[in-house]
């Protein structure tokens, strides 16, 4: 049976971590003819200091980098799926309702499969799917790369993300648009605390 990896993340922005386990997975885990699936979590959420980018953006730099990093002996695709705040049940019925719709309109014969951090675990369990955990390796991860670009600049990710990825950053104004969501963050900060004190 082929298998379909699902990878959920929000992606804020794609990084060498996420490559480091897209490509684990292709070594060790997948044959000809499986298919990756990029689930682009908070896909309704941007322009904040946790979900800079909108998930057209995110989108593109997935294409970009799938592009690259997966072999032409598989496919894949991309969805996205909005934030259900204090309704976690609600999430993962939508969840399963993607790849649910992706298997029947391709290759019912696909084994679904999500892949990640620590959190698939708990998706797999609630979602009734198998799952394979990967640790990213280092101190790559989305926070960092955000708070970095904020304190000294695109040019300081360098180590962090791809070329292809870094291109679309500097066509998207990341910096900016980083730069910019903690600057309304601080404004309200003083403003609201200006009004309480």
């Amino acid at each position: 049976m082929k298998k379909l990896f699902i990878y959920i993340g929000r992606f804020q922005p794609f990084h060498n971590g996420h490559r480091a386990v897209l490509n684990k997975i292709i070594e060790n885990y997948s044959e000809e003819g499986d298919a990756f699936m990029f689930i682009v979590g908070s896909a309704d959420q941007q322009n904040t200091i946790r979900n800079p980018l909108s998930v057209e953006q995110r989108l593109q730099i997935i294409d970009k980098e799938a592009s690259v990093s997966i072999p032409n002996k598989y496919t894949y695709i991309t969805d996205q799926i909005n934030d259900s705040p204090y309704n976690y049940d609600l999430w993962i019925a939508e969840l399963q309702r993607k790849i649910n719709k992706q298997i029947n309109n391709n290759d019912k014969s696909y084994s679904p499969i999500l892949i990640g951090n620590e959190n698939v675990a708990q998706y797999g369990i609630r979602g009734g799917f198998r799952y394979i955990i990967i640790q990213m390796q280092g101190e790559t991860h989305g926070t960092l790369i955000r708070d970095s670009v904020r304190e000294n600049g695109l040019s300081d990710i360098n180590e962090y993300v791809s070329n292809e990825s870094m291109g679309l950053l500097k066509k998207f104004d990341f910096e900016g648009i980083v730069k910019s969501a903690f600057k309304r963050a601080e404004d309200y900060s003083i403003d609201t605390r200006s009004k309480y004190n």
